[in-house]
């Protein structure tokens, strides 16, 4: 089931149920891409060229790849494409714990707003390196919003 369009009523369910969910775990990897842990953790241990280490995954994986900022209220706290890495990682850690009120998708599938509780929200913006995607533990797929507007199921 790798690379099959989405329509977007699937789409809309798919991201319907991360809303009530906590982010367990939040961590940001190459550049400003950034990874929202979801629900219950995992662990697993990875070896790679550095050695083994120990990866936390959580039940739903929101990652951000392309240009997204970050609010408190109607005040812009973070930008992914202007603000400094460290600022980057700081401002990520203000959403552990909170709650996903919900992830409101553009018509044209190429913008997002997820909302949290505290009053704190994201908006990530498509941009030529990616955009978002979802990724689901149990089921072992993931939903991947590219650059161009499409919807593909991954697995």
């Amino acid at each position: 089931m790798s690379g099959i369009n989405v329509d977007i009523s699937e789409i809309k369910k798919e991201l319907g149920l991360l809303a009530g969910k906590k982010v367990s775990h939040v961590w940001r990897g190459h550049g400003t891409y950034a990874s929202l842990e979801v629900g219950e953790i995992h662990e697993k241990e990875v070896d790679s060229p550095k050695g083994k280490y120990l990866m936390k995954e959580g039940d739903w994986t929101l990652a951000l790849d392309g240009d997204w900022k970050m609010y408190k209220g109607d005040g812009e706290i973070a930008d992914s494409v202007n603000d400094d890495l460290k600022v980057l990682d700081f401002k990520l850690q203000l959403l552990k714990d909170l709650t996903i009120k919900s992830i409101n998708l553009s018509d044209d599938k190429k913008s997002a707003s997820i909302f949290f509780d505290k009053d704190l929200a994201i908006t990530a913006r498509s941009a030529e390196y990616g955009f978002i995607s979802t990724k689901n533990y149990e089921r072992k797929r993931s939903l991947v919003f590219e650059p161009t507007g499409e919807v593909k199921i991954e697995s």
